[in-house]
């Protein structure tokens, strides 16, 4: 099974619903027992003249392994396709974000283990 898959499966199957930073915070784990290395990048999804600020995980050769966004298919089946992209979006898309995981992958940046070590007990405890 892809990792990015059993990742969302099991914060599903847990009804983790976490921030999409601690998602990929564990999703980055299962990743590495998968011999894949990744790192936490943010950026926008967009979909259909809308966008949202969004974390994913990224390999050295710029491979996309979106944690959150797997889940939330998983929750929602009949949602569209979306694309991930680093650059701003242009000002025909209209934002239906509040903000909050902005702000909350700056605090992520500035020490991710003590915002891993803030996290709730469920998630740090899920078993990969």
């Amino acid at each position: 099974m892809e990792p990015v898959r059993k990742a969302a499966l099991r914060l599903k199957m847990f009804k983790i619903t976490d921030s999409p930073i601690r998602m990929c915070m564990y999703g980055q784990k299962v990743m590495r027992k998968a011999g894949i290395e990744t790192e936490i990048v943010s950026g926008w999804a967009l979909c259909a003249g809308q966008s949202c600020f969004a974390v994913w995980l990224e390999d050295s050769r710029g491979n996309k392994y979106d944690v959150p966004g797997e889940l939330a298919k998983l929750r929602e089946p009949e949602m569209g396709e979306y694309m991930l992209t680093k650059d701003e979006p242009d000002e025909g898309f209209k934002r239906f974000d509040d903000g909050t995981v902005e702000i909350e992958f700056e605090t992520f940046e500035k020490d991710p283990k003590k915002y891993w070590k803030d996290s709730s007990k469920q998630i740090r405890s899920l078993k990969i």
